[in-house]
């Protein structure tokens, strides 16, 4: 004990601190540290001689716990209740470079008059850390075992469960929580568990093995009854060469084992499908691509029998499908030697099997059950059962183009198959597709040489010159034989068209304006089709004349014209007949107008001593009747009444010329309201008759309207004049469709004394008669003026009869007029 010490007299107290290994710190009743040794120096990193009098908890303390330190020390002084002195606490501690460190204390009185407290002291700082890295870690290992995928258990020496998880128990359908399982004895679980496995007895034996031989094992697949697929992993644990216990990992892998199922047929079916691509491009032999596909699907399916056709189509829509691919379903020496012995394809065509429904609905059909289903039909005799059946229809977008069927896979078909197959169903559309387009293309290669072929032959044997022109070049690229043919040059002259302008031989007028219209056309961008008639020189000299037409055959990349593809037609007669119709049209219309004369002259120079015969024969019958004899009598009536008919004759004359020479305008005109008319204006011959006029509705149609109702007047006089007699006359008219677009026919029928057959055209002659003067009046100009009307409307009347049973006139005459209203 130091001599400044105020325990000083304890004796050997001295000696205790320094030698002691714990800090030790003795305090007085006012909190002031009295004693500090060496181990306490080292331990807070102050020296005796700085702490000794400081208070205690203005040094050693930490600032949150300095109030309790004060208000204990008080509560001991004033009433002796201690909570701390005897006691090992662990608490914190303040260094005097202020960081905090972690201490076990226990604290004691000192003996004597004076009252001390002697503390002593031993840094655990460490012990607290790896106390709480140790309590981290096992926190981290629950948990991650806790929360791992896979199931673990962990068994010490003695097979008692030291550690487990949640997934361990959901893997092997445990009904307790993983705390519950702590201390349990395993040396019967797998006993107790074997029924779990696929192998019960398997999974004993196995178990034993492992543990006697304590080593390692990786990823040993066990299966369970319910199908599933567990991954085990054994890892024994040795500690300084002695067996300590081993771990068990359990991991469920039955999806991981699918999916690599699935890849593996996703490989074979890829490596099928690539494998039939890569034949087809070698070779595009359908049957032979179809025949590796199909096995391919039997094998990947694990069916036995199957099919693969195209699907086609009768001249009257319905679908069949011809095989490319087919097994062997013989059944017999017969059938045996039909299938050895068939090289084409089949055809199936009833659409009521079951491959019939796959046509008509376009949609797959599985038949896991065939013999009670109605779809399937029945089978030959001894044919092989059909105990499963898949049909799959294969489109290229929206196209039904091909079949897939495939039958007796064991345990049937369901979706899970259809889906698996469509990449399949796929490649085999996109080959039929190609091998389609491939016999399309060699089609079309074949019919673009025929067509190439066609038109040079058309070229060289059209009667017409076709040729193709280089606007830029101003030369012909092409000229056809009928050039040399047409004109009378020689082949060997035709050659030396090309590469010069077929202009060349073109009369200078028209060459000129020719080469104005290229000019314009050169610098067009409109699709323009140029025609026009020029002169070309013969090989005797003679000018031919030629209509052209020319249209653009190539464009630059600005869109104007390059090339213009020009064909010509030898017109020289028709341009001769033209000359020729005018020549005659104008003879024709001196003619016209000769007649006009000849009727305005009829009218009025022919009617005029007409005229005063009627009169003075008027006169003599009424003055001087009594005078003449009967002879006299029988003359002056017979006179009378040629000159009536001689008027007569002189109007329907007129009436014919002025057809065309006094016609109206067309205009719209509706045939009904003229239809009445005119039966309103015979109103007195049909009461006369008796008969009946019945009119059904008639069209509107542009014409001459008082040539309709002159047409109409003869047509439905005549039903009522010529009605046999005794018989009241019935006349229709009526309106029909034409059969072709913008005519029409109108119809007048009778039930009179007819005519026969040989006079249909001859009575539509001018002054045509059937019958005597006597018998029925008229002149025999009404159908003749009523066929000229027809024909100025640019339609046709026909007439048809047998005698004695009525007559039908029958008129086609167009809608619409050119020119109506003019």
């Amino acid at each position: 004990m130091k001599p400044d010490s105020p325990l000083s007299s304890l004796t050997g107290l001295q000696t205790l601190l320094e030698i002691a290994l714990d800090a030790v710190v003795v305090m007085d009743t006012q909190g002031k540290v009295v004693e500090f040794n060496p181990a306490a120096e080292t331990l807070f990193g102050y020296t005796r001689a700085e702490i000794l009098g400081q208070p205690l908890a203005e040094t050693l303390v930490p600032h949150d716990l300095r109030d309790a330190h004060k208000a204990g020390l008080k509560r001991y002084l004033a009433t002796g209740e201690a909570h701390v002195l005897g006691k090992r606490i662990e608490i914190s501690a303040l260094k005097r470079d202020g960081s905090l460190i972690d201490i076990e204390l226990a604290i004691d009185r000192l003996p004597g008059e004076t009252l001390y407290f002697m503390a002593y002291i031993r840094d655990i700082t460490e012990r607290k850390r790896s106390a709480r890295a140790l309590e981290t870690s096992e926190n981290r290992l629950a948990t991650l075992v806790a929360n791992l995928y896979a199931g673990v258990l962990l068994e010490d020496e003695n097979r008692k469960v030291a550690l487990t998880n949640q997934k361990f128990c959901d893997l092997f359908q445990v009904p307790v929580a993983p705390e519950q399982l702590i201390g349990q004895d395993c040396s019967q679980s797998g006993e107790q568990s074997k029924e779990l496995f696929a192998t019960p007895e398997q999974f004993v034996t196995r178990v034993g093995e492992i543990l006697a031989a304590q080593e390692p094992v990786r990823e040993e697949e066990l299966r369970l009854a319910d199908g599933r697929i567990l991954e085990r992993d054994y890892l024994p644990i040795f500690y300084e060469a002695n067996y300590r216990g081993h771990l068990w990992v359990y991991r469920d892998i039955t999806e991981r084992k699918q999916t690599e199922k699935a890849l593996q047929k996703e490989k074979e079916l890829m490596a099928a499908l690539s494998m039939a691509s890569q034949q087809f491009l070698d070779n595009a032999d359908l049957e032979g691509t179809f025949g590796g596909l199909l096995k391919s699907l039997l094998s990947l399916t694990k069916s036995d029998y199957g099919f693969l056709g195209e699907v086609l189509y009768t001249l009257d829509g319905k679908p069949y499908v011809k095989t490319h691919a087919i097994t062997s379903v013989a059944w017999n020496d017969a059938t045996q030697a039909l299938s050895d012995t068939y090289t084409g394809s089949f055809e199936f065509r009833n659409l009521e099997a079951i491959f019939g429904e796959v046509l008509t609905t376009e949609k797959p059909v599985i038949a896991n059950d065939p013999t009670n289903d109605p779809r399937c039909g029945s089978l030959p005799p001894n044919h092989p059962p059909l105990e499963h059946f898949l049909g799959l229809p294969v489109f290229r977008g929206t196209e039904l183009v091909g079949i897939a069927g495939i039958a007796n896979r064991p345990g049937g078909y369901d979706e899970a198959t259809i889906a698996y197959l469509q990449p399949f169903l796929s490649a085999c559309a996109n080959i039929i597709s190609a091998y389609r387009d491939d016999a399309a293309r060699a089609e079309a290669v074949r019919m673009l040489s025929e067509a190439n072929h066609f038109v040079s032959r058309i070229n060289d044997t059209a009667p017409m010159l076709i040729y193709l022109y280089d606007l830029n070049q101003r030369r012909d690229l092409y000229a056809n034989r009928s050039i040399a043919e047409m004109l009378n040059y020689s082949p060997e002259t035709r050659a030396s068209f090309v590469g010069r302008e077929l202009a060349s031989l073109m009369h200078p007028e028209d060459r000129r304006m020719l080469q104005r219209e290229f000019r314009r056309l050169r610098s067009s961008t409109l699709d323009e089709t140029l025609e026009f008639e020029c002169r070309l020189q013969a090989a005797s000299g003679a000018w031919r004349w030629y209509h052209s037409r020319y249209t653009v055959f190539q464009r630059n990349h600005h869109g104007r014209p390059d090339q213009i593809l020009g064909a010509a037609v030898d017109v020289t007669e028709r341009k001769e007949a033209e000359e020729a119709l005018q020549s005659l049209t104008s003879e024709l219309q001196r003619s016209n107008k000769a007649l006009q004369e000849f009727a305005s002259i009829a009218s009025h120079d022919l009617k005029e001593p007409l005229r005063k015969i009627q009169a003075f024969g008027g006169r003599l019958k009424s003055k001087e009747a009594q005078n003449l004899s009967t002879d006299g009598q029988d003359y002056l009536a017979r006179m009378l009444s040629a000159a009536e008919r001689m008027q007569v004759l002189i109007d329907d004359l007129l009436a014919y010329s002025r057809v065309t020479s006094k016609a109206q305008p067309f205009v719209a005109v509706n045939l009904n309201n003229i239809a009445y008319d005119v039966v309103s204006d015979l109103e007195a011959r049909v009461l006369q008759s008796g008969g009946r006029v019945r009119l059904e509705p008639l069209p509107e149609l542009e014409a001459d309207p008082l040539q309709m109702r002159q047409l109409l007047q003869n047509l439905i006089g005549n039903a009522l004049k010529f009605a046999r007699p005794g018989v009241a006359p019935e006349v229709v008219v009526w309106a029909e469709s034409a059969g072709k677009p913008g005519f029409t026919k109108i119809f007048v029928s009778d039930n009179g004394i007819g005519f026969a057959p040989e006079y249909t055209e001859r009575i539509f002659e001018v002054f045509e008669r059937l019958h005597g003067h006597g018998t029925y009046e008229g002149t025999g100009m009404g159908l003749a003026i009523s066929r000229r009307i027809v024909e100025r409307h640019g339609g046709t009347i026909q007439a048809t009869s047998t005698p004695g049973e009525g007559a039908l006139f029958t008129i086609e005459i167009p809608l619409f007029q050119k020119g109506a209203g003019a």
